[in-house]
């Protein structure tokens, strides 16, 4: 999961515009391996609810990169910003729980994660989902 995190978040790192402040400064941190540094921007934007900075500080826990890895601290950024309705997160989260990385596996939260990246157009997340149920794969939990 950690090589697919640290894919995405580059990505998304190129992909964002460009804006003034931490950020910036925390993407060029990021970019330039300098991973602490990164961390100590993005983290209160975090706490004040920032989805993708809530995304950022996961992934540093996720890897380990500037600060200890720590799969708790992970789940928790991330369910931070999956539960704002960030798709690409909550794909990650479904991910996450469906191959039972870093967390117990869980068929119910991994078809919750992707069924919520889904309605919001993550295709990614649609396929997965659908695979789950071709399978049967997962708890059917009808009305979530």
């Amino acid at each position: 999961m950690r090589t697919l995190l640290t894919a995405l978040t580059a990505l998304m790192l190129f992909a964002t515009p460009v804006v003034a402040g931490d950020y910036e400064d925390a993407e060029d941190a990021f970019r330039a391996g300098d991973y602490q540094k990164a961390f100590r921007l993005w983290k209160p934007l975090a706490e004040q609810g920032d989805e993708w900075a809530q995304f950022a500080v996961g992934n540093l826990y996720d890897s380990g990169d500037g600060v200890p890895e720590d799969n708790v601290n992970a789940v928790h950024w991330y369910l931070r910003a999956a539960e704002q309705g960030y798709a690409v997160v909550q794909y990650n989260l479904g991910l996450t729980y469906d191959l039972g990385q870093g967390v117990f596996k869980d068929d119910t939260k991994a078809i919750h994660w992707y069924r919520e990246a889904a309605e919001r157009g993550y295709v990614s997340a649609q396929h997965n989902l659908g695979v789950m149920y071709r399978t049967g794969n997962f708890v059917l939990i009808f009305g979530q």
